[in-house]
């Protein structure tokens, strides 16, 4: 009876609320949710600047500045961090934010040969090149063996007239790194731009042994062999060129004024007249023409050259009409 009658009972109780309003339910007691502590990162300063690092290697370079800066907030004093930071912005061709985050790595980190070289690059980039020139000499000082702050150094001496100290430049980044392509090829073209043709030619040649599909090289050995008077290799030299860049009217050119210093006229005319059907727009053809014509007795030819030359170039056309004027007498 007892457990029958307690079975009623809760019953009776389960089933009195059925009818009953929700407002006359009894209250039931709300728990607020308990709020979980802040997690705490346990990435460090050279964590970021691997993460971000990596994703300037993706080209994500929002992300990477983003990680960079992370990196700065834990080691305000993070040389590396500003470094990379600037690298970002000269890929994105924001150049003076590249010079001001090299210069707070310096700030950390004075003897940092890598920013100093980037910063210098930067400041070339800029067309300050005296500034680049010092930054190029404190990556030499912290760095003795760094062929590439030579010959960057010597490019911003030669921007600033400061030819031998350039050819100097150059010549040490040789020394220092004997395959170096870019330094050869420098050296080579500042000796030309000082008019000594016949010490150019031997760093040129280096430049083509390294690289022999390499134009710019090929083309200005050319005109080394033709200054000096070796017609010989000048001619196989510009012909390498000219297979080299088929579509380049003034090696044809050169070609031509090489046949016409050695005095095979038909040839250099031959090369003239190809020079201009590639690049109907070089003129010197038509003057260089006049003068073969010229130097083969052929003075109306070199006058029709003339008639060209006075609606293209007026100084040209000048000065191949003097030319004229004393084959006549």
């Amino acid at each position: 009876m007892r457990i029958s009658s307690v079975a009623s009972v809760v019953f009776s109780v389960s089933t009195l609320f059925l009818g009953v309003s929700c407002a006359c339910k009894p209250a039931v007691k709300t728990v607020p949710p308990i709020t979980p502590p802040p997690a705490v990162s346990t990435e460090s300063a050279q964590d970021w600047l691997d993460k971000g690092i990596a994703l300037h290697s993706k080209a994500s370079y929002p992300e990477a500045l983003s990680a960079f800066d992370k990196a700065i907030d834990l080691n305000p004093k993070f040389a590396e961090a500003y470094y990379h930071k600037g690298i970002v912005y000269w890929t994105l061709g924001d150049t003076r934010k590249a010079v001001s985050s090299f210069e707070e790595a310096l700030q950390y980190k004075p003897n940092y040969a890598l920013a100093s070289y980037t910063l210098a690059n930067a400041y070339a980039r800029l067309k300050a090149y005296t500034s680049a020139i010092e930054c190029y000499r404190d990556a030499i000082k912290a760095q003795p063996d760094y062929p590439e702050a030579y010959s960057n150094m010597g490019l911003s001496l030669w921007m600033t007239g400061d030819f031998q100290e350039s050819i100097d430049a150059f010549k040490k980044a040789t020394e220092l790194k004997p395959d170096y392509l870019e330094a050869y090829y420098s050296l080579g073209y500042s000796l030309i731009q000082s008019n000594r043709h016949a010490e150019a030619i031997e760093p040129l040649k280096q430049t083509v042994r390294i690289r022999s599909d390499y134009f710019p090289g090929q083309y200005w050995l050319g005109v080394c062999y033709r200054e000096t008077g070796d017609y010989s290799n000048a001619v196989k030299t510009f012909e390498k060129a000219i297979e080299l860049n088929p579509g380049d009217g003034e090696t044809r050119d050169n070609l031509g004024r090489t046949y016409l210093r050695s005095g095979d006229y038909v040839k250099a005319i031959e090369l003239f007249k190809k020079a201009l059907e590639v690049t109907p727009t070089f003129v010197s053809s038509h003057y260089n023409m006049g003068e073969a014509y010229l130097n083969m007795g052929d003075r109306d030819n070199a006058l029709k050259e003339h008639e060209i030359l006075k609606d293209l170039n007026e100084a040209l056309a000048e000065k191949l009409q003097e030319l004229i004027d004393q084959f006549q007498k």
